[in-house]
C-alpha cells in the first residue's frame, strides 16, 4: 500500500511540476548528517593524532551522536563501501569519466558516523552541537533527498552532445525510442519492480526544492538542465551491482547507481 501510495503522489507531482502545483508532493522532513572524525589522508589537516581513532574510540562517537534527541538513527560507516563508492567509472558512459578508487583506499578516508535527524531540527545548530562531540573534526547537514528511500537504482539517460553534465561519449541525446526501450526492460525486470520515469521537469522542480530547504548556507546555480531519469523501486536487491552493469550497456543510458 505505501509503494501505491507513494507511486500514485509521484505521478501527481510529475504532473504538478509543470503546473505550478508541485508543492503537494511528499517530501521527507528530515536531515542528512554525516559526522567526520580522524583518520585519513585528511588528519594532519583537522589536528588529529598520528595514529587512528581506537575503536572505544569510534563507539563512543558514534553513541554521542545517537544520543542527541534530535538524531532518529545513527551509525558508524563502512569506509570500504565509502571507498568502492568513488569509482564509478565502469558504471557511465559520460565522456573523459574516470573512477578514484585506483587512487583511494579504505585507510584513505577518514571515519563517519551517518545520521538522520528530525527535520525541524536547526541545521546550524545541529552542525555546532555535533561538532563538539571529542574527536569530531567537520559536521556536514544537508536535507534528505527526494529519493531516498523510494528506489534502490537509478538510471539517467543520455542528454544533448553540447551539455558536459548531462552528454554522452560519441553520442547525442537519447532518443524517444531508445527511452521507451529503457523504460520497457526495467519494467520486465523479475519481482515486479516500481519504475519512475522522472522528467526534466521534475527533476528541475526536484533541485529546486531541495536548495530551497538546503536555505541560504549554501550557494549553488539555479539554472540547470536535466535529462530522463528512471528510478526503481526493486523488490529484492540482491544482484544489484550485476544488474547496473547489464542498465548501463543499453543504448542510451549515461549513466546508473545505485540509490
Amino acid at each position: 500500500m505505501l509503494r501505491l501510495l507513494i507511486s500514485v503522489a509521484l505521478v501527481a507531482a510529475a504532473v504538478s511540476a509543470d503546473g505550478g502545483a508541485a508543492a503537494r508532493d511528499p517530501w521527507p522532513h528530515m536531515w542528512d548528517v554525516s559526522v567526520f572524525l580522524c583518520g585519513g589522508l585528511g588528519a594532519d589537516h583537522w589536528g588529529c593524532p598520528e595514529e587512528d581513532p581506537t575503536p572505544a574510540q569510534l563507539a563512543s562517537a558514534t553513541a554521542a551522536v545517537a544520543a542527541d534527541p534530535r538524531v532518529t538513527e545513527a551509525r558508524l560507516a563502512d569506509r570500504q563501501e565509502a571507498a568502492d563508492g568513488f569509482n564509478r567509472s565502469d558504471l557511465s558512459n559520460a565522456p573523459g569519466e574516470k573512477g578514484f578508487s585506483t587512487l583511494l583506499t579504505a585507510d584513505d578516508l577518514a571515519f563517519q558516523v551517518e545520521a538522520t535527524a528530525v527535520g525541524t531540527a536547526d541545521p546550524d545548530e545541529l552542525t555546532e552541537d555535533l561538532g563538539e562531540i571529542p574527536g569530531v573534526t567537520v559536521v556536514y547537514v544537508f536535507p534528505v533527498m527526494y529519493w531516498t528511500g523510494r528506489a534502490d537504482v537509478r538510471v539517467q539517460m543520455c542528454g544533448p552532445a553540447n551539455e558536459e553534465d548531462l552528454s554522452c561519449a560519441g553520442r547525442g541525446a537519447a532518443t524517444g525510442a531508445e527511452i521507451a526501450a529503457v523504460a520497457a526492460h526495467l519494467r520486465a525486470l523479475p519481482g515486479e519492480p516500481i519504475v519512475y520515469e522522472e522528467t526534466p521537469a521534475h527533476s528541475l522542480w526536484n533541485y529546486l526544492t531541495y536548495l530551497h530547504r538546503l536555505g541560504p548556507r549554501w550557494k549553488l546555480p539555479t539554472d540547470v538542465d536535466f535529462s530522463t531519469m528512471f528510478w526503481v523501486d526493486l523488490d529484492d536487491t540482491t544482484g544489484r551491482t550485476a544488474l547496473l552493469y547489464r542498465l548501463v550497456k543499453l543504448p542510451g543510458v549515461r549513466e546508473v547507481s545505485p540509490n
